[in-house]
C-alpha cells in the first residue's frame, strides 16, 4: 500500500482496488496469486516481490520502507476427520512512523511519511473503536474501517472472528525514544481486544448433496443443448418446442388472471351483502309505537334485517 495505493508487487506494481469474495473476506481484486506448496518455495516469492517495495533513505533510517507490505495466504489442507480444511493467513509489514522534523522527509519523501503516518493513525483508531466496542456492549460503535486502504483490506481481519498477532519493534536508541513510547502506547490499546476465534463447520454431507445437484443440473443443461443443436428447425426458423412452452406459459398466465378476477368478484359482493341492511316499518307501528316526551317525538323501529 503506497500512497494510499494498492500495488500488486508480483505484477508490476500495478494498482487494484478492493473487493469481497464470496467467503466474506476483503481481498485485492484480480491480485496475482501463486501456488506454493512449502515454506522455501514461499519465501522465495515472498523475497521477490519485496525487490518491488519502495524504500529510500532518511535521517532516521538508511533504508526506511515507505509502504505497507501486506502477503495474503490461502492454506489448504487435509486433517483425518476434517478433510478440505482452509484458512487465510495475512502476514502485514508495517512502516514506521516518523515525525517529519526529525527524519528531515522533504517533497515526495515527505508526502510519503504523511500518508503512512495517517495510515497508522487510522489502525490506531481503528483499534481503539474496537476496544470500546467491548466496553460499552449495551451501545452501537461504529468502526471507522473505511479511513484507510489498510484498515479496509484488514477489515476480516481486525473485526472478524480470527485470531490477530502483533510484533512491536522498538529501536534501542535513545534517538527514537517518543516514536518507541508511542509504539508502546498501540501495543497496550492492542492488549485490550477481545477477540474470539471461530472454526466454521463444514457440513461434507450437505456439501456433497450439493455438488450432485450441481452435476445433474449441468447434465441436464448439455443434454437440452445437444437436443437444440440436433433437432431440425420450422420453416419459420422457431423451435416447436419453444412454442408449446411458450403456449403453456400463456394458458397458465390466463387462469392465474381468472382466478384472480373470480376472488375479487366475490370479494366485492361479500362486502356488498354485509354493508346492506333493509329496514321494514309500518305507518301503523310508527303510530303505536311513537312516544312523546316532553314534547319530542320518538319512534321506536320494529323490524331490521
Amino acid at each position: 500500500i503506497f500512497q494510499e495505493k494498492i500495488q500488486d508487487l508480483f505484477n508490476q506494481r500495478k494498482q487494484l482496488d478492493i473487493h469481497m469474495d464470496r467467503t466474506g473476506q476483503y481481498i485485492a481484486q484480480n491480485a496475482t496469486w501463486h501456488t506454493v506448496t512449502n515454506t522455501d518455495e514461499t519465501l522465495s516469492m515472498y523475497n521477490e516481490a519485496l525487490k518491488m517495495r519502495s524504500t529510500s533513505s532518511t535521517d532516521m533510517n538508511a533504508v526506511s520502507s515507505r509502504s505497507h507490505t501486506i502477503l495474503m495466504m490461502k492454506l489448504f489442507w487435509d486433517e483425518p476427520h476434517l478433510p478440505g480444511s482452509r484458512a487465510q493467513l495475512n502476514l502485514v509489514d508495517l512502516a514506521g512512523s516518523e515525525k517529519l522534523h526529525q527524519s528531515g522527509a522533504t517533497g515526495e519523501t515527505m508526502r510519503e511519511a504523511i500518508h503512512i503516518n495517517k495510515s497508522l493513525s487510522a489502525l490506531g483508531n481503528v483499534v481503539s473503536k474496537l476496544v470500546d466496542q467491548v466496553k460499552h456492549k449495551d451501545r452501537r460503535v461504529h468502526i471507522p474501517y473505511k479511513d484507510s486502504k489498510l484498515t479496509y483490506l484488514l477489515q476480516s481481519s481486525l473485526g472478524g472472528s480470527n485470531l490477530v498477532h502483533f510484533i512491536i519493534a522498538l529501536s534501542a536508541s535513545s534517538l527514537w525514544k517518543p516514536e518507541s513510547q508511542a509504539s508502546i502506547e498501540f501495543g497496550k490499546r492492542a492488549l485490550q481486544l477481545v477477540i474470539r476465534p471461530v472454526r466454521n463447520p463444514i457440513d461434507y454431507k450437505r456439501l456433497e448433496e450439493m455438488e450432485a445437484m450441481i452435476e445433474k443440473m449441468r447434465n441436464h443443461i448439455q443434454s437440452l443443448e445437444e437436443e437444440l443443436r440436433t433437432k431440425p428447425a420450422e420453416k419459420d426458423g422457431v423451435d416447436p418446442g419453444f412454442l408449446q412452452l411458450k403456449q403453456l406459459h400463456q394458458e397458465g398466465e390466463e387462469r392465474k388472471k381468472r382466478a384472480m378476477a373470480h376472488r375479487r368478484s366475490a370479494t366485492q359482493k361479500s362486502a356488498l351483502k354485509t354493508k346492506t341492511c333493509l329496514l321494514y316499518t309500518s305507518d301503523a307501528a310508527d303510530e303505536e309505537d311513537s312516544v312523546d316526551l316532553g314534547g319530542r317525538r320518538i319512534i321506536k323501529k320494529k323490524k331490521y334485517r
